[in-house]
């Protein structure tokens, strides 16, 4: 007890410390290295990830944001995608990682010492296939019915939502835990009767004419769609608090050229390499609210959003403990960079139902 009270007054010391060097004339010290876990690797190339961790690398703005500083950064990019990325923060692999909301909360409730500290990348649609001649055409016809999904993944609160808002539990359906590419294969050699699939993997499985979507998040709330964000390793945070907002800087920069939609056809030509076109790729973004979807603020939406997420997966015993998501979120970093880049306001803030807040200036 009294060696875990010396640790915690060591922590709280150089924390002080650390907030006092700019007011000695000391300038805190920057690591030597930043490795980053971008936590959506893709098996068609490995090298290139998607969302926005796998743009911010692509577009090399965290290289660009410390050329001057002679600090070395290290891209991660793990074809587990958040689970991965929670087991390169585990095991000090990295300083910062990218994880979707599921496997982000995982980790929390596991004990991962980490601080939520940027939004990424909000709004992603999931849908529902069918066969295209299959018989079904709404969710009750499907009663009974073999669906797949790949579990533990983002796009299941969503997933969740819709057979409860019918009426229905999963205990209705013949739930099957399947990957998407095998989820795919089955629902094409009939051994399943429906797939649940998220964005641009999921919008397109219809294009060719053998799957029908019959349902997507794109007609429900905005809660029910799902997110991934930025996550920093805790004794990280607290040793180079200048280094993360910076991170965050570049992050930034990025978040502000995606949300302007004029930008869509150069951001889609990034991510073709993923194996989708600039088209196909358009097919989940239409209509999209991009400056929703790129916010770097962790607002009051999408704090709701992971209490809601937390409580789902506490109640269903996917995590044996609660989450306290206020307690886990430290937005003082992005709110420091978007002052220092002049850009507060570039985004609005939005509520637990994703309406935009009126504008009101943070200290």
């Amino acid at each position: 007890m009294d060696a875990h009270r010396r640790l915690l007054d060591l922590s709280l010391a150089l924390t002080v410390l650390l907030s006092m060097l700019p007011m000695l004339g000391m300038a805190e010290p920057l690591p030597e290295v930043i490795r980053i876990s971008t936590g959506a690797g893709s098996p068609l190339t490995p090298k290139l990830s998607g969302a926005n961790s796998g743009l911010t690398a692509a577009r090399q703005a965290v290289e660009q944001e410390f050329a001057a500083d002679g600090v070395r950064i290290e891209w991660l990019h793990p074809l587990g995608g958040g689970v991965a990325s929670n087991e390169a923060l585990a095991s000090g692999a990295v300083d910062i990682g990218y994880a979707g909301e599921f496997p982000a909360i995982f980790g929390r409730a596991a004990g991962l010492k980490t601080r939520f500290v940027g939004g990424g990348f909000r709004g992603n649609n999931a849908y529902l296939v069918v066969k295209a001649d299959s018989p079904a055409h709404d969710l009750a016809e499907l009663k009974g019915k073999r669906i797949a999904i790949m579990k533990g993944q983002p796009w299941e609160y969503g997933f969740d939502r819709l057979l409860r808002s019918k009426g229905f539990t999963q205990a209705d359906f013949k739930v099957l835990n399947l990957s998407l590419v095998d989820s795919r294969t089955a629902l094409e050699q009939g051994r399943i009767d429906a797939l649940y699939a998220p964005g641009v993997y999921g919008a397109n499985l219809a294009a060719d004419g053998r799957g029908r979507i019959l349902w997507s998040t794109r007609e429900a709330p905005r809660d029910w769609q799902f997110a991934a964000d930025f996550f920093v390793a805790e004794d990280f945070a607290q040793k180079y608090p200048t280094a993360v907002k910076r991170f965050l800087k570049a992050v930034i920069r990025v978040s502000a050229w995606a949300s302007d939609p004029k930008n869509g056809d150069e951001l889609f030509q990034t991510w073709v390499p993923q194996g989708y076109s600039v088209e196909q790729q358009w097919k989940e973004y239409r209509d999209s609210d991009f400056l929703f979807r790129f916010s770097p603020i962790p607002d009051p939406f999408l704090l709701a959003h992971y209490r809601e997420v937390a409580n789902y997966m506490l109640e269903n015993r996917l995590i044996r403990r609660p989450v306290d998501i206020d307690a886990w979120v430290d937005r003082s970093f992005v709110d420091a960079a978007l002052r220092e880049l002049q850009l507060e306001g570039h985004w609005p803030e939005y509520d637990r139902d994703g309406n935009p807040l009126p504008q009101v200036a943070r200290q």
